[in-house]
């Protein structure tokens, strides 16, 4: 029973890692590309 539950708070953890990782990976690319039509402009 307590692995169980440690494998699913392990599992819950790597999960919101994951998004958190998604999120800002996102927002960097974003900010690249904004970069990247800004020195596209000059």
């Amino acid at each position: 029973m307590f692995k169980k539950a440690f494998l699913y708070t392990a599992l819950s953890i790597s999960y919101a890692i994951g998004m958190l990782f998604k999120v800002v990976s996102n927002g960097f690319l974003g900010f690249a590309e904004k970069i990247m039509l800004s020195l596209e402009r000059d």
